[in-house]
């Protein structure tokens, strides 16, 4: 797992000193991850399929085809369920790492455009908005 380290979003490298900048970096992917624990992958992937429904929807269709060969090939039930589980975890927090990542590159550059329109704080955990989810 990745761990939140004192790297900051869009700074430093890829790691390896390259200093090429990044539009994703730990701290993205781990407020990101820590939101969609709390949240669950159902939750997580109901509200990408608010901003994104065709994502959404390919999420969906490709995660139940990862299961689907699993069954087939006789895997237990319990293991269908995680791999289920994981699959969609794993894309959906990409594509909002991803989004996030675009939100604070672009935040405050166009506020006439669907950017504006964004809520910052799908991204952060509940205990830091204030916000009951």
């Amino acid at each position: 797992m990745i761990e939140n380290n004192e790297t900051q979003p869009n700074e430093g490298g890829n790691g390896q000193g390259s200093g090429r900048e990044r539009l994703v970096g730990p701290a993205i992917i781990c407020q990101v991850a820590h939101r969609a624990s709390t949240d669950g992958s159902a939750a997580s992937l109901e509200k990408l399929a608010e901003s994104e429904p065709d994502l959404a929807n390919f999420v969906t269709v490709e995660a139940l085809r990862l299961v689907g060969q699993l069954a087939l090939s006789g895997a237990p039930t319990e293991v269908v369920l995680l791999v289920h589980g994981a699959a969609v975890s794993i894309a959906v927090n990409a594509v909002t790492a991803l989004q996030k990542g675009h939100y604070e590159l672009w935040k405050g550059m166009h506020s006439d455009t669907l950017l504006a329109t964004v809520d910052p704080d799908a991204w952060r955990p509940a205990s830091d908005t204030g916000k009951q989810t």
